[in-house]
C-alpha cells in the first residue's frame, strides 16, 4: 500500500506546491478531516449511513469545503506559520491546490486516499 511520502510527492508534482509545504499541509488536512467527521456527531453519522455515504465521500466533502477557505481560518494560519510563508493568501492557495489534487485522487484511487486518511 502506498504511503504518505508517495502522496506528498505526487501531490506536490500535480499541484505545483513545493514538496516541503505539501508535506506540512497533508497531515494538517488529515487532522481537519478527522475533526470535521467527529463534529458531525451521532445524528450526522446516522444520516450519513442512511445516505450510504462512504469514508471517501466524507473526505471529499471536507476537502471541498476548503474551496472557499478564508485567510483567517486556523488551518491557513497554521500552514502559514509552519511553512514560513509571508502571506496568508499564499497559504490558502496552497491548501486549495493540495486539497484539489487529493480530491481528484479520490476519484481515480479512492482506496488509497481512504487508507491514507484513516491511518
Amino acid at each position: 500500500m502506498p504511503d504518505i511520502d508517495n502522496l506528498v510527492s505526487m501531490t506536490a508534482q500535480k499541484s505545483g506546491v513545493p514538496e516541503s509545504i505539501t508535506a506540512i499541509i497533508i497531515p494538517l488536512l488529515n487532522q481537519f478531516i478527522t475533526q470535521k467527521s467527529a463534529s458531525r456527531g451521532v445524528i450526522g453519522g446516522f444520516l450519513s449511513r442512511l445516505r450510504k455515504e462512504t469514508k471517501v465521500d466524507n473526505i471529499t466533502s471536507a476537502l471541498s469545503s476548503l474551496d472557499t477557505i478564508s485567510f483567517d481560518h486556523p488551518l491557513v494560519k497554521e500552514v502559514k506559520e509552519k511553512s514560513n510563508l509571508r502571506e496568508a493568501t499564499m497559504a490558502a492557495n496552497h491548501i486549495k491546490q493540495v486539497a484539489s489534487v487529493i480530491r481528484q485522487e479520490t476519484v481515480t484511487n479512492p482506496k488509497r486516499v481512504e487508507w491514507l486518511f484513516s491511518s
